[in-house]
């Protein structure tokens, strides 16, 4: 396609969008150096490339006959002087009103907080977060669906991150867009994702959310298996203050676990989640064990890799299994520099603090030495 006529229509678009040539790459799925040299007039693009990039933002190219021909031409001449080419909006030129560019955004997005941590992507999605906000009042069912797993997301993302506000924010939103589409899995992943994000602030309301996901008619066996496992992280917290309660955490973990069959995400988090809720009874020989098996779960993940294996450090430490302590946080230090996550970096930060006690024994201070060679400076006190 000729270049000469690429500028102009991409200029419109973000103009209407109000965004810049990095956002419209994003969108693109294309890089921002590219853009910038489709805009300046500098390269040409195949058209049913263009075409498919502009679906993603509500765009079409549009061929039109200049005359009639009397004979037959081949595709290539009458692409390149039969006809004339113009870019039109397309039907719905807002790209968040199209359920499958809202899904296809959760599942990069997903991606891409899974390899690299949430940090970096926070400007990204807080502008997904306000593009949402544009389609609550939509009674598209798909979109509906897709506006809560990227709202879902979102919210994932933006706990990774330590934006707390903006992630519960995000995750009652899921629970809005959830609830209009009313499908069953949605709304328990939106309560699972609620219970996340409060139950290091608020064990009491986290474990209400998961009871309200678990209240949810018709929830398929792996979302109220996931809930139980929230559930009993929820419940643990409190849990070494009584037998009852104890038990309680015991009963809701033996049912997440009791579910067989799970996709391996599922069975990760089922056995981080029990490894998490041992620790807080101080049954560390178990917490252990189930930690280590989430780790080898979750498998190409580095961020759950590096977050379960912390974990996973902090229980062995409170045992007092120096030895091993010291070998599972030079497995992590290989994991750390992979990602950019707020919540990894906090929970470094506790382990080279609770490790500071054994900082005389050979092998920790090595193992703590590696950890901190890598790990992001502690952010200056003010004076």
């Amino acid at each position: 396609m000729d270049g000469s006529i690429i500028p102009a229509p991409l200029k419109a678009i973000m103009a209407e969008r109000e965004c810049s040539q990095v956002v419209l790459a994003e969108d693109l799925g294309i890089s921002q150096a590219f853009v910038s040299q489709l805009v300046g007039g500098k390269r040409d693009y195949g058209i049913n490339k263009m075409n498919r990039c502009l679906a993603s933002v509500g765009w079409e190219v549009r061929i039109e006959p200049k005359a009639k021909e009397k004979v037959p031409v081949e595709r290539r001449r009458f692409i390149a002087g039969a006809a004339s080419v113009t870019f039109v909006a397309g039907p719905k030129t807002f790209p968040f009103q199209n359920p499958d560019y809202v899904h296809g955004l959760a599942v990069r997005l997903t991606d891409s907080t899974e390899q690299l941590g949430g940090t970096s992507l926070v400007p990204t999605v807080l502008r997904y977060m306000g593009n949402l906000r544009r389609i609550t009042s939509s009674r598209d069912e798909r979109l509906l669906e897709a506006a809560a797993e990227l709202s879902r997301v979102s919210a994932h993302a933006l706990y990774d991150a330590r934006q707390r506000n903006s992630a519960e924010e995000a995750g009652r939103l899921a629970l809005v867009f959830s609830r209009r589409s009313a499908d069953p899995a949605e709304i328990a992943q939106a309560y699972e994702s609620l219970c996340l994000m409060t139950t290091a602030l608020d064990a009491n309301r986290a474990a209400h959310y998961a009871q309200l996901g678990l209240q949810v008619p018709d929830v398929p066996e792996e979302q109220r298996a996931r809930l139980n496992a929230r559930l009993g992280t929820a419940l643990a917290r409190n849990a070494h203050t009584s037998r009852i309660a104890a038990r309680s955490v015991c009963a809701v973990i033996d049912k997440a676990c009791s579910v067989s069959g799970l996709p391996s995400e599922s069975t990760a988090l089922i056995l981080g989640s029990a490894g998490i809720s041992n620790a807080s009874l101080h049954r560390y020989e178990e917490a252990d064990a189930a930690l280590a098996a989430s780790v080898r779960t979750f498998g190409e993940r580095p961020l759950y890799v590096a977050l379960w294996r912390a974990r996973q450090i902090m229980t062995t430490l409170s045992a007092g299994d120096v030895a091993k302590a010291a070998h599972q946080m030079s497995a992590l230090s290989g994991v750390v520099p992979l990602v950019a996550s707020g919540r990894l970096d906090t929970k470094v930060q506790q382990i080279l603090t609770v490790a500071e006690r054994w900082k005389r024994v050979p092998e920790m201070k090595d193992a703590t030495l590696q950890l901190r060679s890598v790990a992001p400076p502690t952010p200056a006190r003010s004076v």
